[in-house]
């Protein structure tokens, strides 16, 4: 259609524009019923209130700030919103589907072989004259888990290719073909 292509040294393996549909190309919506959507776009929220809701509370972190409670005052004030839609969620249930680790309640997760170590670090912070304690301050934590961003790509790059089917494992070179008469150009 628009004449471009991809020149591969070598006959590829694996083609990852394969999975693509016309639907993942286009960002106009599909219309569902609206109990439908709401399933759909919400996930394990009933609604678009409690998403919002849902939203502030796991996006804004543990301690809720000033410019935390503005952000909860214009989910609750916003247009649309229905204070009926959150009565009886049940938020410890979406929350206990939403909150768990892998490592929840497995001591030990940090598998040696997925390359997680544990360590203390130091951190410095600096604080502002003004404070009662103006300077450098070091924090330590005790539980700091880390894995080399090398090993997670590794780690990645070794799994079957039905697991990254949007991954090009074959390097190749993006041309473009103007016309059919046209000599071929390389795409940057």
């Amino acid at each position: 259609m628009f004449r471009m292509f991809r020149k591969y040294q070598t006959l590829p393996t694996h083609n990852s524009e394969s999975i693509v549909s016309m639907e993942s190309l286009s960002n106009v919506k599909p219309t569902l019923p609206l109990e439908q959507a709401s399933a759909a776009l919400y996930a394990l929220y009933p609604n678009y209130n409690a998403f919002k809701l849902g939203q502030w509370y796991w996006a804004n972190g543990a301690q809720k700030s000033q410019y935390s409670f503005q952000s909860l005052l214009k989910v609750i004030g916003g247009k649309g919103f229905n204070p009926d839609n959150v009565h009886g969620v049940n938020w410890a249930s979406i929350n206990s589907h939403l909150g768990p680790n892998d490592w929840d309640g497995n001591d030990g997760w940090e598998d040696a072989d997925a390359g997680w170590h544990v360590s203390f670090i130091t951190v410095e912070v600096p604080f502002h004259r003004n404070f009662l304690y103006p300077g450098i301050h070091e924090f330590t934590v005790k539980s700091f888990y880390q894995c080399s961003l090398v090993s997670v790509i590794h780690e990645k790059l070794e799994l079957k290719v039905m697991d990254i089917p949007h991954f090009h494992l074959e390097p190749f070179e993006p041309m473009w073909q103007p016309g059919p008469q046209e000599e071929l150009m390389h795409l940057h």
